[in-house]
């Protein structure tokens, strides 16, 4: 019908147009079937290289704990929300990542819609507000300057 093709179509634009990664996975293998662009320029991979492919043949969570807890929430509450995890791109930069998945149906089938957002950098910013939080406080109670540097030079060491 003609109102279904216009929905599929919204959802298509929508889908390709979100600043943040989608795919579409279908059951029960959860095989990718769909991934946007924001997702492809996130990991570092072609289209090709994903479509048909499970997330373990990508090797993309190496965290299998975190994978089955994903699986658990999944069986358990049919939705994952704001779930951080650490994962690599191709390039083998470390990304941490917020990943909310859920159950949708879209033309009678049933798929699963994951959604992530990359939020390394905001974790990067709260470790070195950390950071120069505790170095801040050293300063302040240090009254040996030699001490001082020393203790400065050990911390920005560990950094």
């Amino acid at each position: 019908s003609e109102a279904l093709r216009a929905s599929e179509a919204q959802f298509a634009t929508m889908f390709q147009a979100a600043p943040f990664a989608m795919v579409l996975a279908a059951p029960p293998e959860y095989r990718i079937v769909q991934v946007n662009d924001a997702f492809l320029q996130l990991f570092g991979f072609a289209r090709d290289e994903v479509l048909g492919k499970t997330e373990p043949e990508l090797g993309i969570v190496h965290d299998v704990e975190a994978r089955e807890q994903i699986a658990r929430l999944m069986q358990e509450q049919q939705a994952v929300r704001n779930y951080e995890y650490a994962a690599y791109g191709t390039d083998g930069a470390l990304l941490h990542l917020s990943l909310n998945v859920n159950l949708v149906v879209i033309g009678n089938q049933p798929f699963v819609l994951t959604t992530v957002e990359d939020i390394t950098g905001r974790k990067q910013a709260a470790a070195d507000a950390l950071f120069l939080a505790e170095l801040g406080e050293r300063i302040r109670l240090s009254e040996d300057p030699e001490q001082l540097l020393a203790t400065a030079a050990v911390l920005i060491g560990q950094y």
